[in-house]
């Protein structure tokens, strides 16, 4: 059985991602940033709450997601999110069937294994570091790499350069859209 996979509700075009390296990403670091203005204002983050979140951040099924969409989108527009399947891709389990039918797969992302999901995809290395830029030219056109061993490739490499980010618990995650009603 998959530890870790599960559905997140993220902007399609997130305010995390401006001015990075990688302007086409559509990974899993995309949550809607916690805000103090809209707490004042009354609306309850669900990725706060254990009816819709688990604590590493996922939310366990599509119906609940879809829920959490409806929320997000009293602030903003719904137009604005999307909600991703992912899971964990490591070397040891099979894959499972998908939970639902009819997604799909944007690509495999580079990123923690919990909220909120940093990704050394979107949060690509600095222009100087020439080994890891290498992977640029092999990112698909959602940001992501088109295969898992190059996405392992890539962490293997990253983590050789910045042996200090082992803590960051990264993983290889394998995104996928949910299509919208509608879509």
């Amino acid at each position: 059985m998959i530890k870790n996979n599960g559905f997140l509700v993220v902007q399609k075009s997130p305010t995390v991602n401006k001015g990075r390296y990688n302007p086409l990403y559509r990974g899993v670091y995309r949550l809607t940033p916690w805000s103090m203005e809209n707490f004042k204002k009354g609306f309850e983050d669900p990725y706060l709450s254990p009816k819709y979140a688990t604590d590493d951040g996922f939310i366990p099924n599509l119906p609940l997601a879809q829920d959490v969409l409806l929320q997000f989108s009293t602030i903003v527009k719904a137009e604005d999110l999307e909600i991703l399947y992912i899971r964990e891709r490591n070397e040891t389990e099979d894959m499972e069937l998908l939970p639902v039918s009819g997604l799909n797969i944007l690509g495999f992302d580079v990123a923690s294994d919990s909220s909120p999901f940093w990704s050394v995809v979107d949060d690509f290395p600095p222009p100087d570091e020439l080994e890891l830029q290498a992977y640029l030219g092999q990112l698909n056109q959602n940001g992501l790499f088109d295969s898992v061993d190059v996405a392992r490739d890539y962490l293997g490499a990253y983590l050789r350069r910045y042996p200090e980010d082992k803590e960051s618990g990264l993983v290889v995650w394998e995104v996928y859209l949910v299509p919208q009603t509608g879509d």
